[in-house]
């Protein structure tokens, strides 16, 4: 019986996949139909229905080759201890939920093929395969951990994190992989680099849809991930140089594949390198509306490679109680969160929370908030570059949020400050490039009287508020553990003359852009005005400055500065300030520069 069912929904399994490839493939390639056959529906139907059929037949098989998973009656130990285990009751959810899972997700990867590669497409197909798409994606998560449920009680944990191939092939975990000599592949290298496909293919085909044109982002991405992988190294690196990295050999530095890349990191540079790489090779194309379609699909790649974490067992959330809503997750996730990085366990009926799996639902839930919602209700009132900056938002909240809740063992900095303040610095990011975006197009539609100035003074105002806020924090302990002590801006300003200076200068600089504001009113005053954004740019920029090497100069008393939420507010706040009162001589040279390039192509016709 269980070697029949093995046989048979493999066959039924590997048969309905390459069906469904042949007549797909045959279907995309066809350039003279645009519509389905009768007879296409029916291999349709017959193709994702086998694919059901198979991959029931073959879960089903693992349960008739191990009749031991009868006896196993309750979970013995972890998160889930103690509590019942209904043989027919999983032998029933991996048979329907597998059915199920494998005809919703044949449905999504055939639509996808059609929705990305079909160039002609009758109206019914259009929508048709559309709505197949968006509708199978929910059901096929959902159904997922339906099937893979019913095997929690009868797995063994923690669960594998990649394939050795040495003496021989096998899985290794989080807690053995030391123990195997040879090639090593990760999980987590496959989630990051599938991840990086499911964006690149997303984009390609929304590119293609807006420009008319294939590949356009195929070396960016590369470009791009490259540079992305070492931002998230340098970023992590600096965030816990003095935690993990200070007091070893410097090549540890560079062994990335024993774990730590931070996202905040790889996505600023992946994004800069990526822009300015894309601008160079597709002149022609407007690179902040290209950006608005690839940028958000990060967040498809985030939450792809967030099961990375769940695999290695890091980067978890503190521990609570299995109660209410906890209930509602597979019993191995559970059971997995109930481990402990390193070794060892919680109590029964404790988990670390699932950060993993909640960012990665804000991920996905962000990527359709903000290539769809957003576009949607603000279409008219977007600029070109808001919904690539609109990720930075999404992405600083959603770090905001999580953080707090993050296990101790897996801060960065002080009391976590470094990733906190990261966060905010992609929240100031977002809304500061969305500010200067605007600003831009309102140049060019020559309604900037005065706006400049105005933003940039309720920049710097609210930068000199933030000193309120913790702004240093002195440990006892060089990776800012220990005894740790905070004090607000201004504690420290009545000690420290450099950030008494950098405040000062601040406020020189708001003068400054007041002025600015009420002189641009001013036709004759125009030069003046030039002169004191200036001045006022200047003044901002000089007091970052001073505040970022300040920290040296603190009086510690023999323990260790770090800098905490408010100094990276206000450094983060004086440079915006000085980058939007920039933005005027900017665009006017960005214009002058078009007009040179119109006139010559004229002249060359």
């Amino acid at each position: 019986m269980s070697f029949a069912l093995l046989i048979i929904g493999g066959l039924l399994l590997l048969g309905g996949i390459a069906f469904l490839i042949y007549n797909f493939v045959r279907f995309n390639k066809d350039p003279l139909t645009d519509a389905f056959t009768k007879k296409d529906w029916i291999n349709f139907v017959v193709g994702v229905v086998a694919v059901g059929l198979g991959l029931a037949g073959m879960l089903a098989s693992a349960f008739e080759f191990n009749p031991a998973w009868k006896e196993i009656v309750e979970f013995e130990k972890g998160a889930l201890a103690g509590r019942s285990v209904s043989y027919i009751g999983n032998y029933l959810k991996a048979i329907l939920g597998g059915f199920f899972f494998g005809v919703s997700f044949a449905t999504l990867w055939t639509s996808f093929s059609v929705v990305v590669a079909k160039r002609k497409l009758a109206d019914f197909e259009k929508k048709f395969f559309k709505w197949a798409m968006l509708g199978a994606i929910a059901p096929s998560v959902i159904l997922f951990f339906v099937w893979t449920d019913a095997f929690g009680a009868y797995i063994s944990y923690p669960l594998p994190s990649g394939i050795y191939i040495g003496d021989g092939v096998g899985v290794f975990n989080a807690f053995n992989k030391g123990s195997f000599e040879g090639l090593k592949i990760a999980f987590y290298a496959i989630f990051i680099l599938s991840g990086a496909g499911i964006s690149y293919f997303v984009t390609d085909y929304r590119l293609n849809k807006k420009f008319k044109k294939r590949d356009l982002f195929a070396t960016t991405l590369i470009f791009g991930f490259v540079s992305g992988i070492i931002g998230a190294r340098i970023w992590y690196v600096v965030g816990n140089w003095t935690r993990e990295f200070a007091n070893g050999p410097f090549h540890r530095v560079f062994e990335v594949w024993n774990g730590g890349l931070t996202v905040l990191g790889g996505v600023f540079l992946g994004v800069i390198v990526g822009a300015l790489w894309f601008t160079h090779e597709h002149k022609e194309v407007d690179w902040r509306s290209a950006f608005d379609i690839a940028v958000p699909t990060i967040l498809l790649a985030q939450a792809l490679g967030r099961l990375g974490n769940f695999t290695n067992v890091e980067v978890y959330g503190q521990a609570v109680k299995v109660e209410g809503l906890w209930n509602i997750l597979p019993s191995y996730v559970l059971q997995q969160m109930n481990l402990n990085n390193g070794g060892g366990m919680l109590p029964d009926g404790m988990i670390h929370v699932p950060l993993f799996l909640i960012e990665a639902l804000l991920n996905l839930g962000g990527y359709f908030i903000i290539a769809y919602g957003v576009k949607a209700l603000l279409k008219k009132k977007l600029a070109p570059g808001d919904l690539l900056f609109a990720y930075f938002i999404w992405y600083g909240l959603v770090r905001i949020i999580l953080e707090p809740m993050r296990d101790s063992n897996f801060n960065m900095g002080s009391d976590n400050s470094w990733s906190i303040s990261n966060s905010l610095i992609y929240i100031i990011t977002g809304v500061g490039g969305i500010l200067c975006f605007h600003l831009y197009e309102a140049i060019k539609a020559k309604k900037d009287k005065g706006l400049t100035p105005l933003w940039s003074s309720i920049v710097i105002l609210s930068t000199l508020l933030f000193p309120l806020l913790q702004s240093v924090s002195l440990s006892t302990e060089k990776d800012g553990s220990g005894i740790v002590t905070p004090f607000t801006g201004f504690e420290v300003m009545a000690k420290t003359p450099i950030y008494i200076v950098a405040y000062a200068l601040l406020v020189l600089s708001l003068i400054c852009f007041i002025l600015v504001f009420v002189f641009s009113k001013k036709e004759d005053k125009e030069k003046l005005a030039r002169y004191f954004s200036i001045g006022g740019m200047s003044l901002a920029g000089i007091s970052a400055v001073l505040m970022i090497f300040g920290q040296n100069t603190i009086e510690a008393n023999g323990q260790y500065v770090n800098l905490s939420y408010g100094f990276f507010l206000m450094i983060a706040f004086a440079i915006l300030g000085a980058a939007l009162s920039l933005m005027p001589i900017f665009a006017e040279k960005h214009f002058d520069k078009i007009k040179k390039e119109e006139a010559l192509e004229t002249q060359s016709e």
